[in-house]
């Protein structure tokens, strides 16, 4: 490499460096070595990088999860991606950051959903810090503004939307009943599923729906009158709504639905999302 005189570790040392960290450490070994690296031209910078790219490229992704909508939510994503690579025996990276439930909430009920991008972005960020190669929002509720954040994030998002279009695609469904929040049963899933009919709760019901989601969802459990609820709900979507299967369209609904059977076919849509997550991050 012309102009490039290296001092102490030699080259073949210094190409056993794995990764970006250590390509950082090796930048820092020429420092230390007296190299004038302004006169050491491109060559040290073009090696540093091509030693830093080639083990990228050969490395399972960083998964970066926007967390705490709720804490039940987060906790759900990470148990199901924890077993998955205990399964594959692999080594999960990953990095978690703490999103507000209430203000996730407040900017749902009014729509507000450049606000919500802005404070997603934030945790984008941190999460782009930490490492993070793409980015996930653990809440079918906080992909109201999931178009919004994906404008303006500098990660790409892992959007559950298209996901699960493509998911009912697959499966031959004509109709699916949605349980949820409001914005996402009266928006049929923000519109963005258009391989299957979709029918939910209305009236009454859709705010009853969404009132015991909600505080489902705060509290992290949930209780008999819950369980009863969403059931019979269920029942109904598919008896007198015709739904082939109840969709669950918020996460932590599996505090109801998770290892039970009803009496209808239900499709996990964090599941749904949990093995995209997967299948993305190892390869």
């Amino acid at each position: 490499m012309p102009g490039l005189e290296i001092k102490g570790p030699g080259i073949s040392t210094l190409r056993k460096m794995r990764c970006a960290k250590q390509g950082m450490i090796w930048l820092s070994l020429l420092r230390r070595s007296g190299t004038n690296l302004r006169t050491a031209g491109w060559g040290a910078a073009i090696f540093v990088n091509q030693t830093m790219g080639k083990h990228k490229r050969d490395e399972k992704m960083h998964i970066g999860l926007i967390g705490g909508i709720g804490p039940a939510a987060t906790e759900f994503y990470y148990r199901k991606l924890a077993k998955a690579y205990s399964a594959a025996n692999r080594v999960m990276d990953l990095t978690i950051v703490n999103a507000d439930t209430p203000t996730l909430l407040n900017n749902l009920n009014k729509d507000a959903r450049l606000e919500q991008a802005q404070i997603f972005l934030g945790f984008v960020e941190r999460l782009q810090a930490a490492g993070a190669d793409f980015a996930v929002v653990t809440s079918l509720a906080g992909h109201f503004c999931i178009d919004e954040l994906e404008r303006i994030s500098p990660l790409p998002i892992l959007n559950a939307i298209p996901v699960l279009d493509k998911f009912f695609a697959k499966q031959g469904l004509s109709r699916i009943g949605l349980l949820g929040t409001q914005a996402v049963l009266q928006s049929r899933l923000y519109g963005g599923v258009q391989s299957v009919d979709i029918v939910a709760p209305t009236g009454a019901d859709l705010e009853r729906t969404h009132d015991h989601y909600v505080d489902m969802a705060t509290a992290g459990s949930a209780t008999d009158v819950h369980r009863k609820f969403f059931t019979t709900l269920g029942q109904r979507l598919c008896s007198e709504q015709g739904a082939d299967a109840i969709a669950l369209a918020g996460t932590d609904l599996f505090l109801v639905f998770d290892g039970s059977e009803f009496g209808f076919p239900v499709i996990d849509c964090a599941q749904v999302h949990i093995d995209a997550i997967i299948s993305k991050s190892m390869g």
